[in-house]
């Protein structure tokens, strides 16, 4: 009787142990399905093709690769929408974040965007989004100038 409760408790503490060696190892990563962008991105591509010079398309793809961190992609969406229409304010923040993210960016790359910035506020003083990416501009041109 006593190697059935000895046998009972040292199941039930392994299984008890392992459930919660499992739930602290979920803690640490966090799982996205990435198919559904990959998707979007297979669908925007299409699109683009039939009809190449619509902005809204463009935006959409650049701020797809920008969410994935694809800086070419962003800055390929980004600089094609800005072409297209260079009074586009999404079109030109969109452009201006990626060549200040961009590797190895180099100062002209940061200034232009600064510049950009500096237009954005021009027109929509006080956006928030447009402030923080002048701010690193600023401190991107320091550290490119300290090198």
């Amino acid at each position: 009787m006593m190697k059935y409760i000895v046998f009972g408790i040292t199941f039930i503490l392994s299984v008890a142990c392992s459930n919660e060696v499992e739930q602290e190892n979920n803690h640490f990563f966090l799982t996205e399905d990435l198919s559904s962008d990959s998707d979007i991105l297979v669908q925007l591509t299409d699109s683009l093709e039939k009809d190449p010079n619509n902005i809204h398309l463009w935006i959409q793809k650049g701020n797809i690769c920008k969410d994935r961190l694809n800086f070419s992609c962003a800055l390929d969406a980004g600089a094609k929408a800005f072409v297209i229409d260079s009074t586009n304010i999404e079109a030109r923040q969109l452009y201006a974040w990626s060549l200040i993210n961009k590797p190895n960016a180099p100062v002209t790359d940061v200034e232009l965007a600064k510049r950009h910035f500096q237009y954005v506020l021009s027109l929509q003083p006080r956006d928030p989004k447009t402030l923080v990416d002048l701010a690193n501009t600023y401190s991107l041109t320091e550290i490119l100038e300290q090198q």
